[in-house]
């Protein structure tokens, strides 16, 4: 046999079977609910010992900034791959950035806003969105929305406002629906992010105090038809129940029960 004359067939690797790491047991009772955790030897799970609440919560968000992480490195390995640079400048707009949380403006824009209120057809007004302040959790999936008087860059001490659009909770969290925010955030597809709100169809309000004006908080689709006809701004000053600065927002970012403060 002519070695030197054989065709190199290369070889494939096989991909690695996953190994199951460690498994949540509830047992629930009329007094209440047990979790246990326990590790594996091989495929064969081995006993347990008790975690609580807490503990089970800490497990789901290390899975959670572990998959975060990897899209990070993933991003940055195809940019390699297609000798891209994987450096860019933080965007203007982008107000603050930690490894949690993102923070970042988008002035007013005149476009059309879409209702889809339950028993209702779908309607929708051409009007001037509010300038709005954009705060999205990487490791999570929310998003928080505030409103602010100008279009200028906001400063710490900028006063911020409850904004007067649909789907917005009492915490200020927006409920994303069917358009819910990418696995990997960054500074660099705040756009993707903030299309969730922008494109989105209204369909109620959950909460019943953003406007000054008690009519517009009974029917707050009333208050946009107005804006529509008479092609106003927001007039936040003048319109919306104020919130906190920008400042003490930043300060209290991880605290969900600041949020519910007005």
């Amino acid at each position: 046999m002519d070695v030197a004359n054989q065709t190199h067939v290369p070889t494939v690797s096989q991909p690695h079977a996953p190994t199951p790491e460690f498994g949540l047991v509830f047992y629930s009772s009329k007094n209440g609910t047990l979790i246990t955790r326990h590790g594996f030897d091989g495929e064969e799970m081995k006993a347990g010992e008790i975690v609580n609440e807490t503990q089970v919560f800490d497990l789901f968000t290390d899975l959670k900034t572990n998959q975060v992480k990897q899209g990070v490195r993933k991003q940055k390995a195809d940019a390699d791959a297609n000798g891209e640079s994987s450096i860019s400048l933080m965007p203007e707009r982008v107000l603050f950035e930690d490894e949690n949380f993102i923070v970042w403006h988008s002035p007013s824009r005149f476009q059309t806003m879409w209702f889809r209120l339950n028993g209702q057809k779908p309607m929708n007004y051409v009007v001037h969105w509010p300038s709005t302040i954009f705060f999205v959790d990487k490791f999570g999936r929310s998003l928080r929305i505030f409103t602010v008087e100008s279009n200028n860059r906001p400063t710490l001490d900028t006063l911020t406002y409850l904004t007067p659009l649909g789907n917005i909770y009492p915490t200020h969290l927006i409920c994303q629906g069917s358009a819910p925010l990418p696995n990997v955030k960054t500074n660099q597809n705040i756009v993707e992010m903030e299309d969730t709100v922008y494109a989105s169809g209204f369909d109620g309000y959950h909460r019943t105090n953003m406007f000054l004006d008690e009519e517009f908080n009974e029917n707050p689709v009333k208050y946009w038809k107005a804006k529509a006809e008479s092609e106003e701004q927001v007039l936040p000053k003048k319109e919306l129940t104020p919130f906190k600065t920008l400042r003490e927002i930043l300060e209290n970012r991880a605290d969900d029960k600041f949020f519910t403060k007005y």
